[in-house]
């Protein structure tokens, strides 16, 4: 083991202070490591199997210099290292452009290679350029937070370079500040990777995501506090085919028009969306949650406070036992299914398409009627709309519907002991 206690700068461009480039050796800085010029690290690695323990302080102020790296961003990868961060880590250079490759980043902490792991129990700061604090490229590697990041563009990102880096994880249990318009609290950039909050995510900026997942196959969970302060910032958004996410915790957003969680406005007509579970809250001052064209999912299970719009896709919501929403629920274009619970309590639909032959359904399998002369005999027309007051906690009310244009297909009732409702149940346990 090599434990460095000097306090050591440089300010040329391309020099690392420490290189660590002997397989699984161990190394431990309680000094003081600064940098000046442009693509310069205080530690970098360069060998397998390597240990990695700052428990002093790292700054760095030129271009493209991260504070901890293993590897490079162009080819060279490392596997089985563990950095750690007792410290702290300062990076105040921006991003070097080295076209025709991707722009070299000043993070706080890089690693390239597979099964690789970084943990920051210390503070990471980034206070210029597009900069992240916790970085991954690779696939089988973990970032995980137990103390701060402070970052500009991003807090804890999975990132790509070849883009078939699966199985990465990415769990915040401490505090995610970032400041930028366009910037991101969590984000996972390729598929098949997992985000998860325990902690706190504040994003700042016009347009942020307080967490993000961009690629097939991802999900997320939230146990903790995501807060999206900036007009137009999304706590969550779901970018790609087959995605999930559960939140467990809150989600809230502050700025104009900002969303709670929001399927990501690139995905393709016809597409799966995924699935979106929310047995927390999600407190918007625009909307709480937001569809788009692909075929989008959602369940809720707890307090959604904004108005919940679907999109143009072919969706369903699930109005589940427990849940809540103060606004209206948007169904938007497309064949739409509204799936009530017992005790899913009530619902203000503003453009369900009643009719015979008609797009849109109401599946009430779970709540035991059997015949379309049962719906309609709790069925009652209130001005221009329809009340259907069918349990003690469940109500539905029809926006702009006369109670003579429901058809027996406008609904789905409980026929067997092998509900719909079951078989929608276990479509949604698959999606998870």
């Amino acid at each position: 083991m090599t434990t460095n206690r000097s306090d050591i700068s440089t300010s040329v461009d391309g020099v690392d202070i420490f290189v660590i480039s002997q397989p699984d050796a161990s190394f431990i800085n309680l000094g003081t490591l600064s940098t000046n010029g442009d693509v310069s690290r205080p530690i970098s690695i360069t060998a397998d199997g390597v240990t990695v323990d700052n428990k002093g302080a790292i700054s760095t102020s030129g271009d493209g210099s991260t504070g901890i790296i293993v590897g490079d961003p162009y080819g060279a990868r490392y596997s089985n290292v563990t950095v750690t961060n007792h410290g702290t880590i300062m990076t105040a250079g921006g991003t070097l452009a080295n076209d025709p490759d991707p722009p070299i980043f000043a993070s706080g902490i890089d690693l390239f290679g597979d099964h690789n792991k970084g943990v920051n129990y210390g503070s990471i700061t980034n206070v210029d350029g597009d900069n992240v604090g916790m970085n991954s490229v690779g696939s089988y590697s973990t970032l995980l937070n137990f103390g701060q990041i402070d970052s500009t563009l991003a807090g804890m990102v999975i990132d790509q370079y070849s883009g078939d880096e699966v199985h990465s994880s990415a769990i915040n249990y401490g505090s995610i500040v970032t400041h930028w318009d366009g910037s991101w609290g969590m984000i996972a950039l390729v598929g098949d990777n997992i985000l998860k909050n325990y902690g706190t995510i504040q994003v700042e900026g016009f347009a942020s995501f307080g967490m993000s997942l961009e690629g097939d196959r991802n999900h997320g969970e939230n146990y903790g506090t995501i807060v999206a302060t900036g007009e137009a910032d999304r706590g969550v958004l779901l970018n790609g085919v087959g995605l999930s996410f559960a939140n467990y915790g809150t989600i809230r957003t502050t700025g104009a028009d900002s969303i709670g969680a929001r399927f990501s406005g690139e995905n393709l007509a016809g597409t799966d969306g995924g699935i979106f579970t929310n047995y927390g809250r999600i407190i918007s001052a625009g909307r709480s949650v937001s569809g788009v064209d692909s075929n989008d999912h959602f369940v809720n299970r707890g307090v959604l406070i904004g108005d919940a719009t679907l999109g143009a896709g072919d969706d369903f919501y699930v109005a589940g036992k427990g849940g809540s929403l103060s606004g209206t629920l948007v169904l938007g274009d497309g064949n739409d299914c509204i799936i009530l619970e017992k005790g899913g309590g009530n619902l203000m639909v503003a453009d369900f398409v009643a009719g015979a032959g008609t797009d849109d359904v109401i599946d009430l399998s779970g709540l035991s009627y059997h015949s379309f002369s049962e719906v309609m005999a709790h069925a009652t027309q209130l001005g221009s709309d329809v009340v259907l007051n069918l349990g003690p906690r469940d109500q539905v009310v029809l926006q702009g519907v006369a109670l003579e244009a429901l058809a027996p297909d406008d609904f789905v009732l409980s026929v067997s002991a092998h509900s719909h409702a079951s078989l929608w149940e276990h479509d949604l346990l698959g999606m998870i």
